[in-house]
């Protein structure tokens, strides 16, 4: 709802200083049931000082999808991680799964509200296909990019690279 107010209303974008690690464990403890229902192991590996300067909004929203994502197309007992550092002036949040991956076509789709589509789930979960057109228009946003690595069966990489505060 946030996106689509945003792309009617011009909802301006707002950055601060938002602490990346306070952010991470709050959305660990949302899917903590989620991770449970499918057997995930949910690994955090950012630095309880790293912040970066975004909307706090957007940031929740990115993170949110791309963890519901990862946990979608992730097969019981597989691992997700959330991989935070600071990287030549800017913060790298990489979310990363071991699940049903994409192949080129699909990478070079999906950001492209054109083509919208969905894929279910590995445990026939359903989603819009808006998404990641979401993320991606956030983290432009935010003065950001985002960059994806797949291979089908071996799972996704999902990069953002954003501003430090």
């Amino acid at each position: 709802m946030t996106w689509s107010k945003s792309q009617f209303t011009n909802l301006k974008t707002e950055p601060r200083s938002v602490n990346i690690s306070t952010l991470s464990n709050e959305l660990q403890h949302e899917f903590r049931a989620a991770f449970r229902q499918k057997d995930l192991h949910a690994k955090m590996e950012v630095a309880s000082s790293l912040k970066a300067y975004v909307d706090p909004n957007h940031l929740e929203i990115i993170l949110r999808n791309l963890i519901q994502n990862a946990i979608k197309f992730s097969n019981t007992g597989g691992s997700i991680s959330l991989v935070a550092e600071n990287v030549d002036e800017h913060i790298s949040i990489a979310i990363i799964d071991e699940g049903k991956g994409m192949n080129k076509e699909q990478i070079s789709n999906l950001f492209d509200i054109n083509t919208h589509f969905s894929t279910p789930g590995t445990l026939n979960e359903k989603g819009t296909g808006l998404g990641m057109i979401i993320i991606n228009d956030f983290v432009r946003e935010n003065n950001g990019s985002i960059e994806v690595e797949s291979e089908p069966n071996k799972g996704s990489s999902f990069k953002i690279l954003l501003p430090i505060e």
